[in-house]
């Protein structure tokens, strides 16, 4: 499975989850906010210097890690019942 397709397949997961209100246990919270240990985290930590060194290397970072922290945000409210606030925050963000 190629990288961005396992994100894609992670995002679709949160999203039915919530739309759902399915309680998909391997959406833990703190799970979901692991920014390093998914794939795209793993691939980003992989990258050699000089990938690393481009200038937008950091902002894939920053916005990758934000993501995480919004979905885990979002994951936190599901499980917690706040099912309607888990919802907007679904519409707003994905």
């Amino acid at each position: 499975m190629h990288t961005s397709d396992s994100q894609n397949v992670f995002s679709k997961n949160i999203e039915y989850s919530v739309e759902n209100n399915y309680p998909d246990t391997k959406l833990s919270p703190e799970g979901v906010r692991d920014d390093v240990s998914c794939q795209i985290g793993l691939w980003l930590s992989a990258q050699k210097e000089e990938i690393r060194s481009l200038e937008n290397y950091d902002h894939l970072i920053s916005v990758h890690r934000k993501f995480h922290v919004v979905a885990s945000d979002m994951a936190r409210l599901h499980q917690d019942g706040k099912l309607s606030a888990a919802q907007e925050m679904l519409d707003c963000q994905f």
